[in-house]
């Protein structure tokens, strides 16, 4: 029981060092099993998508969705941790756009931070028609995670790289079935720092490292990576430039948003 309480404490309030480690110098459990997408869940026919596009000089959001699928029944899963991480350019120091830590340009203050984690829902409606499972939520709007947040470093674990240590811990365990997609929670990518924070149209690159999921009923911990190519990639890009014609020089764009397989 210590082990447990002390792994909740841990994900609920993610210390980004320890939360990195948290499905690393282990084997994985499975991989092909994550997933992203933008618009909604990502399924045959759905309206999600791999790409997006937002300027520089209006107030524009990227929803980003995280699903996932475990490889064999788990009875009792109450807590999970993500690894997310915002890759530019390894070597070069990540521009003020991407620094979401609380002391960062873009994550300072929360009516202007630039990504927010929503986990209580409600999910896309799509999700809900196609009969998506949902970690903490059960479609109708209720959350049943009684914590969450996230952990963020920039240039971290090296400079270049921003990383995400998102986790949420349920009110009781939920049992999690293979074959069944998992909606997780959506990241919210804002603009509206564009004028404040330097860098809004320099490329970046969104990763979902992996997801580690824990129970409690003494069950050991599973760790999933990788894309599930049937739903869609574990990552997206975010590539700045003018598109569509000739465009005024400050009207840069913040992000073409596509989907790149490993």
């Amino acid at each position: 029981m210590k082990k447990v309480l002390l792994s909740l404490a841990l994900l609920a309030l993610p210390a980004l060092a320890s939360a990195q480690t948290y499905c690393e110098g282990r084997p994985y459990d499975a991989h092909n099993q994550l997933s992203l997408s933008y618009v909604s869940c990502w399924f045959p026919g759905s309206t999600a998508t791999s790409f997006a596009t937002f300027t520089c000089t209006t107030n524009q959001q990227a929803i980003l969705h995280f699903q996932f699928k475990v490889p064999a029944p788990i009875t009792s899963s109450n807590a999970c941790t993500a690894i997310i991480d915002v890759v530019q350019n390894p070597g070069n120091p990540l521009p003020n756009f991407y620094h979401y830590e609380p002391s960062g340009c873009a994550g300072s203050v929360a009516a202007t931070k630039g990504a927010t984690l929503n986990v209580g829902g409600p999910p896309p409606q799509a999700c809900t028609d196609a009969g998506f499972g949902f970690f903490c939520d059960d479609g109708s709007a209720g959350n049943d995670c009684a914590l969450s947040g996230y952990a963020y470093g920039a240039d971290s674990p090296v400079v270049g790289i921003g990383r995400f240590a998102a986790s949420a811990v349920r009110n009781a365990g939920t049992p999690l079935n293979p074959g069944t997609n998992y909606w997780l929670w959506a990241i919210n990518f804002f603009s509206r720092q564009r004028l404040t924070c330097t860098g809004c149209g320099t490329p970046a690159t969104v990763i979902w490292q992996s997801l580690g999921l824990q129970s409690d009923d003494g069950a050991a911990d599973v760790c999933l990576t990788g894309p599930d190519s049937e739903k869609g990639p574990d990552r997206a890009s975010q590539s700045g430039g003018n598109l569509g014609g000739p465009t005024p020089v400050q009207n840069t764009t913040w992000g073409q948003i596509k989907a790149l397989y490993r």
